[in-house]
């Protein structure tokens, strides 16, 4: 996961939050989302605060609906099971870079990544 990404070529890069996580998964308009274990104090993700998804094209905005810890598929280190934090995200639109170097808004999204990021 990177801590810094950019959008797209056409848009303006500007300073945002470091990463607190990573994409896992998206299925329609849900994106669940494994937390990092740093988070600056104050800042953690809690429901009800928007979350941005960072992606080659564009900034997807979803709304934190769950946080929660989740058991990985693989493995436990020293024979105890290990958790990690994971936010389940419902996905509300996204910011396009427009002619002209302006952001806009658009409700839905369109545009994903495999290399996501969030902030």
């Amino acid at each position: 996961m990177d801590s810094q990404s950019s959008h797209g070529a056409a848009a303006s890069v500007r300073p945002g939050p470091e990463a607190v996580g990573r994409v896992m998964v998206v299925s329609g308009a849900h994106a669940t989302v494994e937390l990092n274990e740093r988070t600056t104090p104050g800042e953690s993700p809690t429901v009800g605060k928007f979350m941005e998804l960072r992606t080659a094209n564009c900034t997807i905005i979803g709304l934190i609906t769950e946080v929660g810890e989740q058991a990985p598929a693989a493995g436990s280190a020293g024979g105890r099971p290990t958790y990690r934090k994971v936010a389940r995200i419902d996905l509300i639109g996204e910011i396009r870079a427009a002619p002209g170097g302006a952001e806009t808004f658009q409700r839905a999204t369109r545009c994903c990544s495999a290399k996501t990021s969030c902030g």
